[in-house]
């Protein structure tokens, strides 16, 4: 057995065998869905997992064409001959993206990616993240003035639209990967957008990284450390959170909402805490820290009258309406 065979095998009997989902106490099969854009990632990560003995998970793959590169569609018609050839069922999301609300259009294509994402059936995304993606991810996240939640990048399992998000390869290198692929001969497609410096994650991969490696040999892996860190602080922080949250919101209409006066009792950090992991409970997206204090503002100085609020997408809006603080 191939050593990343053997290291995915052991991690899914770790974090997702020991899961309530695999308890027996529903009649369903879990399903596992790996995210395959055609790259080498996600290539070995499937490949991978068809070699394991799964039990009695199901295993396919989703394919989310974009429609941004002259080549989707060739990536796509590649995914599904793939998935032919290993006798995988393969689930196809054909979404357009574009540049909206001043966001770049590489993270409203990493939103649709996860909205896509729940809408699966699945129990279970599997994500083929590595190690070189949780640096580039910090280090972008750092340059850009990023809140510790983004800080803190990707964890191995984490929860998301009621779907549990699994990367088993977090803390396997790009190389160890691309050797896999090599060994086993496996082919797989070039995205011509990863070597465009003039997104910050390529500029970081191609520029910034080689020449601090230059410095020290070992700075991937202490970069590595900062993540992992800050999640433990986050862990600390959203205890916290959590405790405030169920001492100041209450259910009206069969919806949680945030009661003001419990929440002005709290100090400023804490207000901005909880409503932090307010959003984050209900898979809402997580406006600045500027845009947090300055509702925070609004919300506790309006009247009755008053309904400030804040847009957090293209849909849902934050809101302070009379006694109670809500997203809607």
């Amino acid at each position: 057995m191939h050593y990343l065979v053997q290291y995915v095998l052991e991690k899914y009997q770790e974090q997702l065998l020991t899961n309530e989902l695999f308890s027996g106490k529903t009649s369903k099969h879990p399903t596992l869905v790996v995210g395959l854009s055609g790259g080498v990632d996600s290539v070995v990560l499937l490949h991978i997992l068809t070699q394991i003995r799964l039990g009695k998970t199901n295993l396919g793959a989703i394919h989310i064409n974009h429609g941004l590169s002259p080549n989707a569609n060739l990536w796509q018609q590649f995914c599904c001959q793939y998935c032919e050839s290993l006798n995988i069922d393969l689930q196809i999301a054909q979404h357009a993206v574009t540049r909206s609300g001043g966001e770049s259009l590489e993270n409203n294509a990493r939103k649709i990616r996860y909205n896509e994402f729940s809408k699966t059936n699945a129990q279970i995304i599997a994500l083929a993240h590595q190690k070189d993606d949780q640096i580039e991810t910090t280090l972008s996240q750092v340059l850009r003035g990023s809140d510790l939640h983004n800080i803190g990048a990707m964890r191995e399992l984490s929860q998301k639209h009621n779907k549990y998000i699994w990367r088993p390869l977090l803390n396997i290198s790009r190389t160890q990967i691309e050797d896999y692929a090599a060994q086993h001969q496996l082919n797989h497609i070039e995205d011509e957008s990863n070597t465009d410096i003039s997104y910050l994650r390529n500029f970081i991969r191609h520029n910034i990284l080689p020449e601090l490696t230059k410095f020290d040999k070992n700075i991937r892996n202490k970069i590595l450390k900062l993540p992992s860190q800050v999640q433990n602080t986050l862990d600390v922080i959203d205890s916290i959170a959590a405790s405030d949250l169920a001492n100041a919101c209450a259910l009206v209409d069969g919806v949680q909402v945030i009661m003001v006066e419990q929440f002005r009792q709290l100090d400023g950090l804490r207000q901005h805490n909880l409503l932090t992991h307010y959003l984050k409970k209900h898979s809402m997206p997580l406006p600045t820290y500027a845009q947090t204090k300055e509702f925070i503002r609004q919300a506790l100085s309006a009247g009755l009258d008053k309904h400030p609020s804040l847009q957090l997408d293209k849909t849902h809006r934050l809101i302070k309406s009379k006694h109670q603080i809500q997203y809607i």
